[in-house]
């Protein structure tokens, strides 16, 4: 379930999920030094926080499994691409009467 889930996420949620961890790195770094300039804490979440962005980068960029897969991932069992459109059905007006309506 894990790799299928890591099958759907493209470049543009990887890239935006580094810019929120760059910005929260300098946030971090800016904190610790206002709060407490003698102890280094900011590298633990900034690490922790990284291994999770290490790994979104290598499912997005080596991807596993074969590209149609990836790319159908997430429509519903025994559904195709070509398949992905509402099934409406066509509109009928109702032919209301006087005390129908209040």
């Amino acid at each position: 379930m894990f790799f299928k889930m890591a099958k759907s996420i493209n470049k543009t949620d990887f890239y935006k999920h580094l810019r929120i961890y760059l910005t929260w790195c300098v946030l971090f770094f800016i904190i610790n030094k206002v709060t407490s300039p003698g102890v280094n804490w900011f590298i633990y979440p900034i690490l922790g926080w990284g291994i999770s962005v290490f790994i979104q980068a290598i499912m997005v960029f080596f991807p596993v499994g074969d590209e149609k897969e990836k790319v159908t991932s997430h429509l519903p069992s025994g559904r195709n691409k070509d398949d992905d459109f509402l099934d409406l059905k066509p509109l009928q007006q109702k032919n209301w009467k006087e005390e129908d309506i209040v």
